[in-house]
């Protein structure tokens, strides 16, 4: 996978050889960076859990339709 796969919105799921404690996670796309993307996943009552995962640990599974709101003028550009 590479950058221009992956677009901030995104939802991806984590595979197996991801971050452990994280594998089979769903998570939505807040940036896209050089290494991969940072992505949250929203944990009820406690906030946001935001996690750095390279391209390799993980698939796109779908586009989210709800948003953080900080997130709503997400852009696709690489930061580092």
């Amino acid at each position: 996978m590479s950058s221009k796969d992956v677009k901030v919105h995104d939802i991806i799921q984590l595979l197996e050889h991801a971050q452990e404690g994280w594998v089979a996670c769903v998570m939505i796309v807040s940036e896209v960076r050089s290494f991969g993307v940072l992505a949250y996943t929203k944990i009820p009552c406690q906030g946001d859990a935001y996690l750095r995962v390279n391209f390799d640990d993980f698939e796109i599974v779908g586009r989210a339709i709800l948003v953080h709101p900080e997130d709503e003028g997400g852009n696709n550009e690489s930061n580092e």
